[in-house]
């Protein structure tokens, strides 16, 4: 198919093996090509220029995020080297999702909230960080050059107290106590068993974050059971009544400093959820400041709290330890 730039053609991929016979840009960051077929995608295309492809994403609309009054589609997967063919990958997108009934597009977003997605919009002066998505400054940029604009937004906060306590806790102390709630480290020799029953907090406790799309158990294991292989787990902390697990927090230490050839001063809080009800309150802030003291006696200085919605309760609690110092976007635009 031939675009409005006579030297752009675009393409569609259907498989991993279609990209064999195409060249990348020199600015085009890697792409496994495997992703198509392990993240679902409906559909992949890539602006090519003289075999060289300039420009990619895909393309999701049938297991995607509710919104209301419409229909979501997503764009993920997506990099461009310039912005002609940031552009034409970007207006072809659109068409593509108009014409399948959608009316409004959102990314970035690798087919849903639980893998890649936002862009880096306030980067501050930190280096990326473990689990952080990587996002080249052009790329917002590119976006909002072509008529999205931000529809949510993240940030991530640095403590450098880890002994700080909170008083206000107290209260959900008594409770956990009262209750039998006890908090523990992740068993690693039980990994598959653990995981699952973090999954059955998980698709309670986030079932209504915006843009959220539930997986099955099994896709939950896949895509964690092989980090649970390789990376610490010491920090990674489940809070159980007598029946069950209620709670957990993930929190990793930052093996990209590691990568630059820093000692490892940092601690990544990734995630954490907790069941819902008047017994679990405050369960969540008491695995924060566990997560806390544990890193601290393990001689961490600085904890990161990672891409936190700015309007969700949770930035409240990433003010009382700490300040921001990096902002995040997702964004969307209306389809004709």
């Amino acid at each position: 198919m031939q675009l409005r730039d006579k030297h752009l053609q675009v393409h569609q991929i259907d498989t991993a093996s279609q990209y064999q016979g195409l060249r990348q840009h020199p600015r085009l960051p890697k792409f496994d090509a495997g992703l198509l077929a392990s993240h679902r995608t409906d559909t992949h295309w890539c602006i090519v220029d003289n075999d060289f492809v300039e420009a990619r994403c895909s393309l999701w609309w049938r297991q995607v995020p509710s919104i209301p009054d419409g229909n979501a589609g997503l764009i993920g997967h997506y990099a461009a080297a310039n912005e002609h063919a940031a552009a034409a990958l970007l207006e072809q997108a659109c068409q593509q999702l108009s014409q399948r009934g959608c009316t409004f597009a959102i990314g970035p977003m690798d087919q849903n909230t639980w893998r890649d997605y936002r862009f880096v919009v306030d980067a501050g002066d930190r280096p990326r960080f473990f689990l952080e998505p990587e996002t080249m400054p052009q790329r917002p940029i590119q976006w909002r050059g072509n008529g999205f604009t931000e529809i949510a937004s993240y940030c991530s906060g640095l403590v450098e107290d880890l002994t700080f306590r909170c008083p206000r806790l107290a209260p959900a102390r008594e409770r956990m106590d009262a209750n039998g709630i006890k908090i523990r480290t992740l068993d690693r020799k039980q990994l598959e068993p653990e995981l699952k029953k973090i999954y059955s907090v998980v698709r309670s406790a986030f079932k209504n974050n915006p843009f959220y799309v539930p997986i099955s158990e099994a896709d939950f294991l896949e895509m964690y059971h092989p980090l649970g292989e390789t990376i610490p787990t010491d920090l990674i902390l489940v809070a159980e009544d007598p029946e069950r697990v209620i709670g957990f927090i993930f929190a990793v230490p930052d093996l990209l400093q590691a990568k630059r050839g820093l000692p490892i001063d940092t601690v990544i809080v990734k995630t954490f959820g907790v069941l819902s009800g008047r017994a679990y309150a405050g369960v969540g802030q008491v695995l924060l400041e566990k997560v806390h003291q544990l890193a601290a006696r393990a001689g961490f200085q600085y904890a990161i709290h990672a891409l936190v919605r700015e309007s969700a309760p949770m930035i409240k609690i990433v003010e009382r330890y700490g300040i921001r110092f990096r902002r995040y976007a997702l964004f969307g635009k209306e389809l004709g």
